[in-house]
């Protein structure tokens, strides 16, 4: 005749708590690896957050440069206008100077 046996049972091992114990340590790895995992890519989120403030601020920065008039504007001024004065009425032409002190 068959009979059933439950090792165990009868000699006071709390088998449940052994069970979770197990689990827990199979479980440890991996979740060890997708801790690590998770904080690379949180790390790597942050470094892409940065750049894009970066690149939104060096934008802005250059938002004053979108106008050629910038470009062509012609001033100048001195702490002492006796000392120099200028002026320009049309563009530049390129050539070569030397300022001396």
């Amino acid at each position: 005749m068959a009979s059933i046996s439950s090792p165990g049972v009868g000699s006071g091992l709390d088998i449940s708590s052994l069970v979770s114990q197990l689990v827990a340590a199979e479980r440890r790895p991996t979740q060890l690896r997708l801790d690590r995992r998770e904080a690379s890519l949180q790390a790597e989120l942050s470094a892409f957050g940065t750049l894009k403030g970066s690149l939104s601020s060096f934008q802005s920065a250059l938002s004053g440069l979108q106008s050629l008039s910038s470009f062509q504007a012609r001033t100048a001024s001195s702490s002492n206008s006796d000392a120099f004065t200028a002026s320009a009425s049309r563009p530049p032409r390129p050539r070569a100077s030397t300022t001396f002190p």
